[in-house]
């Protein structure tokens, strides 16, 4: 023992001889004398204790030699001070080599100090028991030093006392687990940083295997100095193995999704290529000399197609919602074009009805926005739908406003048609909800149209209600976040562009490719070039459409994508890298809506992109602008 193990103790203590003279104190000790400026080397103990008022430990112990037959014996006596607050007396004797001398080493504690550790230790020590993790801790030879009843029943020992003097060797993990373990506890030791939140295996008794959750800390003394490793953790192999099912329903639901969409993608295609057919037809005879009924029937067949064309489009729209494959493209637009042209080329569905259509701009609206431009005429086409369809007399009006307030544009759509009941209107944007759902009903629709609206205007950060009355009409309104923009944009005049209303215009001697493999749609086509005063070549596959390209000169490809040998974009891209088609103007024609499509076909090399069921006057008009030839 020497003089400066006493003075890192945080309590007092002494160094006395055998007669009990004082060679020693620490700093503790001075406090505990209540005397800072008093000289007790070399004064008595008891003569110390006396002055006071605390009780001479030795009193007691005159008869007992503590030297007798051991270098080192340590007694506890207790004593009291004037204020009755009990200490405990710790005495060790021993040989002091620097001073050579036998020495007592006095320690002082005090009880109540003492008892409110004990209290605090229980306090530890019921936590330890109590938790469900498993805690242990080893010294800085990585010796386990103690661990609670988690830890010790997992490793097989009755009792945590039992682990102590223990290695990871002696535990049941296997070799390279042990290996790992204590390369962890000697990294932590070495740079004095924790490891924490470790997802690791671990090995059983039984053979079974665990998944753990590990934190280890450093552990230090009062000085500061690491001593050991302090570790924790948690049996996570029911938490991993619920992820894991989870994670595997995750993908058997995305599958299914995925093969739902496919689905919906291939049936989409399946349905548009005899619909393309069905309404191209009814175009070229809505052109010529009719009877009355004749053009009666012919416009039955263009409004069922037309209807037809939207209820896939808006089942396209919604599996692609549910799959969470709807992505919106904010880019500059002239929104009251946007929504002029939106409202123009929907009229045409109230050519026989006494309805007025009008539009009401907020003159705070500013022209160009920046917004999804897509998503905008989704939701207008799906609002003024449904407001044409329950609207027989009276009108329809859109209004168009800033909301200075919140920096928003509101868009509304009211008519004067039949309205809705107030016991619908909570359910309104829910998915396939219709008024009438019975056999007789007289309105068509899938029930999608307001729940696609809710979707896309969630997606763009904005709200949508509605208000409705029965007989009087209804109202539905949406809001999205302004993001005005400083650049100008060029935008056409809006005209309404009437259904199959084809003009007179005439492309002679025009020579163009047609991709097609589908003969009905090849029919549609050849006729209505014809008409055109086109001429043409036909190919029903991909090779067969670059053995033509390379024999002859053509003005204008129309092609279609889904060919039986290779894929219609496979085409356009050979033909746009050759020296003659590198300028040639390409028109794709698609059975797939998705904007990815025709996003792809862009990308490909087409100057243009059509969905079928083509408007014959929209092809006619984009044949026009590729010859530089005027179809007004």
């Amino acid at each position: 023992m020497c003089h400066i193990s006493i003075n890192i103790l945080p309590y007092p203590a002494f160094i006395l001889s055998q007669d009990l003279e004082v060679l020693a104190f620490n700093q503790p000790a001075i406090t505990f004398l209540q005397d800072p400026k008093q000289n007790i080397l070399g004064q008595s103990f008891d003569t110390i204790c006396q002055n006071i008022n605390i009780a001479d430990p030795f009193s007691n112990i005159k008869s007992f030699d503590i030297f007798d037959q051991s270098p080192h014996k340590t007694i506890t006596v207790c004593a009291g001070n004037k204020l009755n607050q009990p200490f405990n007396w710790i005495i060790s004797a021993m040989y002091h080599a620097e001073m050579q001398q036998n020495v007592y080493i006095v320690f002082i504690e005090n009880s109540i100090e003492i008892n409110k550790l004990k209290d605090e230790l229980y306090v530890l020590s019921y936590i330890a028991k109590k938790v469900p993790s498993y805690i242990f801790w080893k010294d800085k030879d990585l010796i386990l030093r103690g661990c609670n009843e988690n830890f010790a029943k997992q490793v097989g020992l009755k009792r945590p006392e039992d682990i102590v003097g223990k290695t990871d060797y002696d535990l049941p993990w296997k070799p390279e687990e042990t290996k790992r373990f204590r390369q962890d506890d000697l990294e932590i030791m070495k740079t004095g940083s924790p490891k924490l939140n470790i997802e690791e295996p671990q090995y059983q008794l039984d053979g079974s295997q665990l998944m753990i959750l590990t934190n280890k800390v450093p552990m230090r003394d009062r000085a500061g100095n690491i001593n050991g490793v302090l570790g924790t953790y948690l049996d996570i192999t029911e938490l991993k193995n619920t992820q894991r099912a989870l994670l595997e329903a995750k993908e058997k639901a995305e599958t299914a999704n995925q093969a739902k969409s496919n689905f919906l993608a291939t049936i989409s295609h399946e349905f548009r290529t005899p619909l393309n057919a069905i309404f191209g037809m009814a175009q070229i005879l809505a052109e010529q000399n009719l009877t009355k009924d004749q053009k009666s029937a012919i416009n039955t067949i263009l409004d069922s197609s037309q209807h037809l064309t939207k209820l896939i489009n808006d089942i396209l729209v919604f599996a692609k919602i549910e799959a969470n494959k709807i992505q919106l493209h904010d880019e500059p637009l002239d929104f009251h074009h946007l929504v002029s042209s939106t409202v123009t080329n929907i009229s045409h569905q109230l050519e026989h009805q006494a309805i007025q259509l009008t539009i009401h701009y907020d003159e705070e609206v500013p022209k160009i926005i920046i917004a999804d431009a897509i998503a905008l005429r989704q939701i207008l086409i799906n609002l003024l739908s449904n407001a044409i369809k329950f609207t027989h007399t009276g009108e329809i009006t859109v209004s168009v406003e800033k909301l200075a307030s919140t920096s928003q544009i509101k868009v509304c759509v009211s008519d004067t048609g039949i309205g809705i009941p107030a016991e619908f209107l909570p359910h309104a944007f829910d998915r396939f909800t219709q008024i009438d759902s019975s056999y007789t009903r007289k309105y068509m629709g899938s029930g999608l149209g307001l729940s696609i609206c809710k979707n896309l205007v969630e997606l763009m950060k904005g709200d949508i209600g509605i208000s409705s009355a029965e007989n009087q009409g209804t109202t539905v309104w949406f809001t999205f976040p302004l993001h005005e923009s400083v650049h100008a944009l060029k935008t056409e005049k809006t005209k309404k562009l009437p259904l199959a209303k084809i003009n007179n215009t005439k492309f002679e001697k025009k020579h163009l490719l047609i991709i097609e493999d589908n003969p009905l749609n090849q029919k549609v086509l050849t006729t209505f070039l014809s008409q055109l005063g086109c001429t043409f070549e036909i190919a029903s596959t991909g090779t067969q459409a670059i053995a033509l390209f390379e024999k002859s000169t053509f003005d204008i490809v129309l092609s279609d994508l889904g060919l039986p040998d290779m894929s219609g974009i496979d085409v356009i891209k050979h033909i746009r890298a050759t020296q003659k088609g590198k300028d040639l103007p390409i028109i794709a024609l698609t059975a797939h809506a998705f904007k990815e499509d025709a996003d792809a076909c862009l990308q490909a090399g087409a100057n243009k992109v059509l969905t079928k069921p083509i408007v014959l006057s929209t092809l006619q008009s984009v044949i026009g602008k590729s010859c530089h030839v005027s179809t007004d």
